[in-house]
């Protein structure tokens, strides 16, 4: 990782974790807070489910967008549709939001600021937890995964995975360009979080790349 980014441009914070295995981890500036673009929308996500799950909302309520809350999940993960997530964050109060988060063990996740805050452990900690099924039930984690792995930004990540199925979403405003997943390799599964600043989406795949063929 310092090799690479040493020889790239732009400004980075890496955290990888291996899910199972030997469990090896490695990152980069880890613990510096940057702005999260629109890799929030997996923490929005889970609030959702964890209300609905708790009986503090109907996943079939519709929102001020037109869609219901479930509806919105899907088309703010798959398509990173930015009306929905609005809609759904004020739905549930992003102050509530970020309560939520905190209670669940993620105290560095800031929904409710205007630069939408997170580090990069923070989001490997929420994939990690997310891939081992301890966050939701069986049905709400099988529905975010799959949502993950069909959405429809692939030139991070999934490009430089050689072809592994990659669970992830992306984010990118202005200058910042974020790729957070899972990666079920042959030989390791793996949480890899990528964000960025000044970067490229051909730099985060060749990040990827050199991640996978490392773990693999």
């Amino acid at each position: 990782l310092d090799a690479w980014i040493a020889s790239h441009g732009g400004r980075y914070q890496v955290a990888i974790r291996e899910l199972g295995g030997r469990g090896r981890e490695a990152s980069y500036n880890a613990n510096e807070l940057t702005t999260m673009a629109s890799t929030y929308k997996t923490f929005l996500a889970f609030v959702a489910y964890r209300q609905a799950e708790n009986g503090a909302l109907n996943l079939n309520t519709r929102l001020s967008s037109g869609h219901t809350i479930a509806g919105c999940i899907d088309v703010m993960i798959v398509y990173s549709n930015n009306d929905c997530a609005v809609a759904l964050g004020n739905y549930i109060g992003w102050s509530k939001a970020d309560q939520i988060l905190a209670s669940a063990g993620f105290p560095n996740v800031q929904l409710n600021s205007g630069n939408l805050l997170v580090h990069a452990r923070e989001q490997a900690n929420f994939l990690a937890q997310l891939s081992a099924g301890s966050l939701m039930n069986g049905s709400h984690t099988s529905t975010l995964l799959g949502y993950m792995k069909r959405q429809t930004y692939r030139a991070g990540i999934p490009a430089g995975s050689r072809g592994a199925v990659v669970a992830n979403k992306v984010g990118f405003l202005d200058a910042y360009l974020h790729d957070v997943g899972i990666v079920y390799g042959p030989k390791s599964t793996y949480a890899l979080v990528i964000m960025s600043e000044g970067s490229s989406w051909s730099n985060i795949r060749d990040l990827a790349q050199a991640v996978y063929d490392f773990m693999n």
